[in-house]
């Protein structure tokens, strides 16, 4: 008996873009069941070939599918579209099964894990669905039978370099997510996959950036949350790349969808008491998505504030973190949010004496962040201007204090007169009054008195409601004065902290690691202009130029390039800095 072997070459000629209708399908089939049935003779690149075109075919299908039934595709039509579908998924689970075989490196099973909440699931299943999520598409065996044989393929190494799978895996398990209940399994099979093969992450999150994306669908999103919470990372895995793949997949949901994190914003402070450092940071840059693109407006309700100042604290708090790796990233986040502008005045001096106090710390990565934390602080203070004097903030501090005691003695004056008429107009009334009872009793009332206390009463109302306005509008300007010297206040202490920051970073200039002393030179260099800010600019400037002597060739360049941008890369409005070099 003859048997026809389905060779690479035969294969080849199979385009799938000129497969036009499911029944065109059907013609190709017995060509992939006799590669299934001789699967042991045909070649490596066959098999592959034919992983592939099947893929192809059924993402395909998925797409045809999904676009008919909202043009009002028939229950028999939904049926055949289905059972192609099915039988395609099948012949790759077989293919991959019997690769594993002959390979005997078999790969168990990839049965679905019983889910905890699965009734629950079964229970919240609201009516009134589309034709999309009728009891038909719901069947667990069309999703299993769809969905095994790629978590089989996420399985494997390296499996997402094939650029085919690349391309049509993603988009299969996106349509199954989106349109069939799928994100509770899908959720559970990606923490698993990413455990064992990390480097096949990419696939995982396109899935989740198509959801968000092109569907608009949270509920892997969701799902990813929850079970990232549930899982535990012991401490021998606590930093591993399946922790690493996990907070890219954190990071990348805050990103893309910033009101997912905030909905489930107790899930993600839950997350920063587990072992792992890059679950810890990753939690971190998730709200910290949050602060910069939900919570930065100026017109925020209380709750809303509320939540900022809670989410800064936690920021604040991690700086001080036992961890060098979380305070690093921590003073980054904060450092993004300082460029951005999106740290309230209110607390623009409290992160900056969290900057300061990390200048010190013991470890170099730290010091580096800080540095440039101090410096962006002081590049984008709402304060004052590079050219600005203590001087002139002490002069302008003065004259708001003058006119607010000028604003108060006014209002005292206008309060006294309040004061001292209240007790004249009680008299008038109360003497109208006996002198009304006397005429009454004698009925011989004078009309012309009468008006004229009438007359009287009226213009002290008038005076007095004038004198409460002035009052009122005082006030106003008393409370803008106020707030006007607390700013200058703050800006006169903002100068302060800079000039300690100064003394910390020159003392870098000493350190014995090259990463100090480069980024302080980074740092004078930007700020090379606030020279009537920091007194000793120049004095620290030649300190920094003396560092030319290095031994280190990194340090000579870095200062050779200081210099070139100190003295000849100076814009038209910025005056040189005058500094003696010996």
């Amino acid at each position: 008996m003859l048997v026809l072997i389905p060779s690479p070459t035969l294969l080849g000629k199979i385009y799938v873009s000129q497969v036009q209708e499911p029944k065109e399908l059907l013609n190709i089939f017995p060509l992939f069941y006799s590669i299934a049935i001789h699967f042991d003779k045909v070649s490596i690149t066959g098999r592959s070939q034919a992983v592939e075109i099947l893929l192809q075919l059924i993402s395909l299908e998925l797409i045809d599918v999904q676009r008919q039934i909202h043009r009002g595709l028939s229950i028999d039509g939904r049926h055949f579209h289905l059972n192609i579908i099915k039988m395609l998924s099948c012949l790759i689970a077989e293919y991959i099964i019997r690769f594993d075989n002959d390979q005997t490196n078999k790969s168990p099973d990839v049965d679905m894990p019983p889910s905890k909440k699965c009734k629950k699931a079964k229970a919240s299943k609201t009516n009134g669905k589309s034709s999309l999520t009728s009891d038909s598409l719901r069947d667990k065996c069309f999703k299993r039978c769809v969905t095994k044989p790629c978590y089989h393929l996420i399985r494997r190494t390296d499996i997402a370099k094939n650029p085919i799978v690349k391309e049509n895996l993603p988009l299969i398990l996106t349509i199954m997510i989106n349109k069939f209940e799928h994100a509770r399994e899908a959720s559970i099979q990606f923490i698993q996959a990413i455990k064992l093969y990390d480097s096949n992450s990419s696939l995982l999150i396109d899935v989740l950036n198509r959801l968000l994306t092109e569907y608009k669908d949270t509920s892997l999103a969701i799902e990813l949350l929850r079970e990232i919470r549930e899982t535990n990372f012991v401490a021998a895995e606590a930093d591993n790349a399946s922790a690493k793949t996990i907070s890219i997949f954190i990071i990348d949901m805050a990103r893309l969808d910033p009101n997912i994190i905030r909905t489930h914003i107790r899930q993600i402070t839950r997350l920063l008491t587990v072992e792992s450092h890059h679950i810890r940071v990753a939690a971190l840059t998730a709200l910290c998505s949050v602060i910069e693109k939900l919570l930065s407006s100026n017109d925020l309700d209380d709750g809303q504030i509320k939540m900022r100042d809670n989410l800064l604290k936690i920021l604040r708090e991690h700086v001080h973190d036992e961890t060098g790796f979380i305070r690093q990233h921590c003073l980054q986040l904060w450092t993004s949010l300082v460029i951005e502008k999106k740290v309230p005045v209110t607390q623009y001096l409290e992160v900056f004496e969290l900057g300061l106090a990390r200048l010190i710390d013991i470890d170099c990565v730290v010091r580096k962040d800080a540095v440039t934390l101090v410096m962006h602080m002081i590049l984008n203070n709402p304060y004052f201007d590079f050219d600005s004097t203590r001087a002139e903030l002490e002069k302008a501090q003065n004259d708001a204090e003058t006119k607010l005691a000028k604003l108060r003695q006014e209002f005292e004056k206008l309060h006294k007169i309040m004061e001292e008429k209240k007790p004249q107009s009680d008299d008038e009334d109360s003497g109208a009054e006996d002198k009304n009872i006397d005429d009454n009793n004698e009925m011989n009332v004078d009309n012309n008195q009468k008006k004229e206390i009438e007359e009287n009463k009226e213009s002290y109302e008038d005076q007095s409601f004038q004198v409460m306005s002035n009052c009122f509008e005082i006030q106003e300007q008393a409370i803008q004065q106020e707030e006007i010297i607390a700013f200058y206040k703050d800006s006169l202490r903002f100068m302060d902290l800079i000039e300690q920051a100064n003394r910390h970073v020159v003392n870098l200039f000493n350190s014995s690691t090259v990463a100090d002393c480069k980024e302080a030179i980074h740092f004078f260099v930007n700020l090379h202009h606030y020279r009537l800010i920091l007194p000793n600019i120049e004095q620290n400037l030649r300190s920094m130029f003396i560092l030319i002597r290095s031994v280190d060739k990194s340090i000579c360049e870095a200062i050779t390039q200081a210099f070139v941008k100190i003295y000849f890369d100076v814009g038209p409005t910025v005056p040189l800095a005058y500094v003696f070099l010996f």
